[in-house]
C-alpha cells in the first residue's frame, strides 16, 4: 500500500496507532493498491463529515455513490457534497464500515471506509485536529463558542484565518469573530438541538490539511420535564491485538437529564466470553470489556445506575466480527514518501506508517516486531504503527525495514515498509 495515498481523517479520534492502553482493533480486508483506504474516528452521539474530494486519487472524481451501507449508522450527502455518517444511538463503541463507489474518468473505483468509535475526547492523540464541541444557550439568546480551544495538532498549527462554516445550522445562524463562532437561534421560541459543522486547516499549499468537526447547540432547558432512562448499547468489534480491550462509554446514549453523570455504575451481569470492569474517565464511569482471545459470536453484560434509590438497568450487546474459515494471515508491503521541506510530519521530525491498515489479520496478533533495519533507522512500534524519528540530520533517500506478525495460532508473516525522504 502506498501510504501517500492513505488519508486518515481525524474527526474526533481514537487512532489505530496511538492509544495508550485500551484500544479497539479492526482489520480491513486487503484491497488493491490504487484504492484509497480511509478510517473515520468519531465520538458517541456525534456525526462525521467527510469531504471525499480531499482523498488521494479522488480529486478528479465526478460522481460518488454509496455502494454498501453501514450496520451501525446512516449515510447522507449535504447540498455541498459532504458525506455525513450519523452513528445510531446505541453505537457507543466498536467499529462500523461502509463503501463508496467513486467514478473517475469513466471508471468506478471502490472506496472502503471504516468507522472507529472513540470512548471520549480524552482518548484522542495530538493528531486529532478538530474535535466536536457542545454549547447551551437559553431560548432566543446567542452563544459564543470557542471551537478551537479543544482542537489539537502536534505536527503543525491550525490557522484561525481558515475557520469557516462547512454545514449551516437549521434553526439558527453562525458568524465568525476571530477564533469564536457565534450561534444565534432564528426564532425566540425555538428549543431543542441544533448543529453545524465547521472547517479549519493547517499548513499551506501542497502540505495543507483541513479538518471538519460538528458543533451541537442545545437551545432552551432540555432538563425540564425530563425522565432519566438508560438505553441498551450495541458493540461490534474485532480483535487486532490479543491485548486489545474496548472502552465502552455506556452513559453516552443514556438520557440522564440533569442528574449527576459521576454517580456510580455497577455491573449486575458479567459477560461470559471476557472480563468487564468499571473505569472512571474524567469522573464519568465507563465499562472496559476485554474479550477472550478466542471469543466468537455474541456476548452481553448488564449495568445498573441508581439515583436516590431508584435503579435502572441496560444491556450492552457485544458481537465479535466473524472471520472467514479460509482467512490467512498476510502482511502487505507499505510505502511512505515525504518531503522534508513541506510534509508536516517530516518537519516535526516524526513519520507515522500505519502498516496494519492493509494487512489481513484473522486471529488476534500475539507479537509484532521489526526483524530487519539495515539502515539503522530510529524506529519503534506502537499499537501497529511504525514510528520513525528523523533526528537532527535526517537520512535522505529510500530506506526499508521489515516487520513480522505472529498471531495466537502461531501463524507468521512479514512485510516491508519503505520510507523515502526528499528535500
Amino acid at each position: 500500500m502506498n501510504v501517500s495515498n492513505l488519508r486518515t481523517l481525524w474527526l474526533s479520534l481514537l487512532t489505530v496507532c496511538l492509544l495508550a492502553c485500551d484500544r479497539i482493533g479492526q482489520d480491513m480486508a486487503p484491497v488493491d493498491a490504487d484504492v484509497t483506504n480511509t478510517e473515520l474516528f468519531v465520538l458517541p452521539d456525534n456525526k462525521v463529515a467527510v469531504d471525499l474530494t480531499t482523498l488521494s486519487n479522488l480529486q478528479r472524481t465526478a460522481t460518488y455513490r454509496i455502494s454498501r451501507q453501514p450496520q451501525s449508522g446512516t449515510l447522507s450527502f449535504t447540498a455541498n457534497g459532504l458525506l455525513i455518517y450519523q452513528p445510531n444511538t446505541d453505537f457507543v463503541a466498536g467499529d462500523d464500515d461502509f463503501s463508496v463507489s467513486a467514478t473517475q474518468q469513466g471508471v468506478a473505483m471502490p472506496v472502503p471506509l471504516t468507522v472507529k468509535m472513540a470512548a471520549d475526547a480524552e482518548a484522542t492523540p495530538c493528531e486529532a485536529g478538530a474535535l466536536p464541541d457542545r454549547a447551551e444557550t437559553p431560548a432566543g439568546q446567542r452563544v459564543n463558542i470557542s471551537v478551537l480551544k479543544n482542537d489539537k495538532l502536534c505536527n503543525g498549527t491550525l490557522d484561525p484565518a481558515t475557520l469557516s462554516v462547512a454545514v449551516k445550522p437549521k434553526a439558527g445562524t453562525v458568524r465568525i469573530e476571530g477564533e469564536t463562532m457565534v450561534y444565534t437561534p432564528t426564532s425566540t421560541t425555538f428549543t431543542g438541538r441544533d448543529e453545524f459543522i465547521y472547517k479549519i486547516c493547517a499548513g499551506s499549499g501542497s502540505s495543507s490539511m483541513c479538518y471538519l468537526a460538528p458543533v451541537l447547540v442545545v437551545v432552551g432547558s432540555p432538563g425540564r420535564d425530563c425522565q432519566v432512562a438508560l438505553r441498551d448499547d450495541r458493540v461490534i468489534y474485532r480483535h487486532l491485538f490479543v491485548t486489545d480491550s474496548l472502552i465502552i462509554p455506556v452513559l453516552a446514549n443514556d438520557q440522564l437529564c440533569l442528574s449527576n453523570r459521576s454517580l456510580p455504575v455497577t455491573i449486575t451481569k458479567a459477560p461470559t466470553k471476557g472480563l468487564a470492569y468499571i473505569l472512571m474517565r474524567s469522573s464519568v464511569p465507563t465499562i472496559v470489556y476485554k474479550p477472550n482471545a478466542t471469543a466468537e459470536g455474541l456476548d452481553n453484560l448488564t449495568y445498573q445506575r441508581c439515583v436516590n434509590g431508584n435503579c435502572s438497568q441496560a444491556v450492552v450487546r457485544l458481537q465479535a466480527k466473524a472471520v472467514s474459515p479460509t482467512c490467512q494471515l498476510v502482511a502487505k508491503n507499505d510505502q511512505r514518501t515525504a518531503s522534508l521541506g513541506t510534509d508536516l510530519d517530516a518537519k516535526a521530525g516524526r513519520l507515522l506508517i500505519p502498516v496494519l491498515v492493509n494487512d489481513q489479520v484473522c486471529a488476534p496478533i500475539a507479537t509484532m516486531r521489526i526483524v530487519r533495519n539495515p539502515s539503522g533507522l530510529n524506529v519503534r512500534l506502537r499499537n501497529g504503527v511504525v514510528i520513525y524519528t528523523l533526528g537532527a540530520v535526517p537520512q535522505k533517500g529510500t530506506h526499508t525495514i521489515t516487520y513480522e506478525l505472529v498471531d495466537i495460532k502461531n501463524n507468521r508473516t512479514t512485510a516491508q515498509a519503505k520510507v523515502t525522504l526528499n528535500e
